[in-house]
């Protein structure tokens, strides 16, 4: 029983480590848009990321992406607000939603729950069970769905 007991400890401790290794990478692509990923691009130069660092500062929003915010840039909505999506990294949806959300150059904070704790506790607290949940304003979406998103995104917009 105790070596039982024993081996579930390690394999457990193993599988979390693994989650604090996730890395973030961040690359520019030709048309000079600064991507962010849990991948390394293909075809550009990948600088990896700290995630500690990302996570000690209030937002993950720049100076430049407040300032589009509210200067109304006519490549975003018109009035575009700020919003935070609650991800895994095998997450096919919320790979769909990072892809629409980049071609119509929405800017959100993307909030992985397999890497960070408080993120994950935030997740719960919501109530989700599945992912993405993307949050706006006063809005909840869970899924992702483009036809969905924009419907009640340019509503409340």
């Amino acid at each position: 029983m105790y070596k039982g007991l024993l081996y579930f400890l390690l394999i457990f401790t193993s599988g979390m480590s693994s989650l604090d290794a996730a890395a973030i990478y961040k690359w520019v692509d030709a048309n000079g848009k600064v991507h962010y990923s849990d991948t390394p691009s293909a075809s550009n130069a990948t600088e990896t990321i700290d995630e500690q660092h990302l996570n000690s500062r209030a937002s993950t929003y720049s100076q430049t992406q407040e300032k589009l915010l509210s200067t109304g840039n006519p490549s975003t909505y018109r009035k575009q607000q700020k919003i935070v999506m609650y991800t895994t990294s095998s997450c096919g949806y919320c790979a769909k939603a990072r892809a629409y959300f980049a071609e119509k150059s929405i800017i959100y904070k993307e909030k992985n729950i397999e890497t960070s704790k408080k993120y994950h506790s935030e997740f719960k607290a919501l109530g989700g069970k599945g992912v993405p949940v993307i949050l706006w304003g006063k809005n909840k979406m869970n899924g992702f769905s483009i036809a969905a998103f924009e419907k009640r995104y340019k509503e409340s917009s």
